[in-house]
C-alpha cells in the first residue's frame, strides 16, 4: 500500500448467517464484502467482491494529501 495507507487496515470477520442484522445494516449482499468506516463511525463506502488494489484505490478517495 502507499505510505499514507500503511497500518490503516482493520479486518473484522463476520459470518453473515450468524448475525443477519449486522449484514442488513451494512448492506452485505455478497462475499467478500468490504466496508470503509470513518473514525466517526460513518459508513463511507461498501461493496461486494475483491480486486487487486481496489481497497487502496477506494481509500484514496477519502484520504487527503
Amino acid at each position: 500500500m502507499a505510505n499514507g495507507l500503511q497500518g490503516a487496515r482493520h479486518h473484522i470477520n463476520l459470518n453473515a448467517s450468524d448475525d443477519p442484522a449486522v449484514s442488513a445494516r451494512y448492506g452485505v449482499n455478497g462475499i467478500p464484502h468490504q466496508v470503509i468506516i470513518s473514525p466517526a463511525s460513518i459508513v463511507l463506502d461498501s461493496w461486494a467482491g475483491y480486486g487487486q488494489g481496489l481497497l487502496e484505490q477506494r481509500l484514496k478517495t477519502y484520504l487527503s494529501d
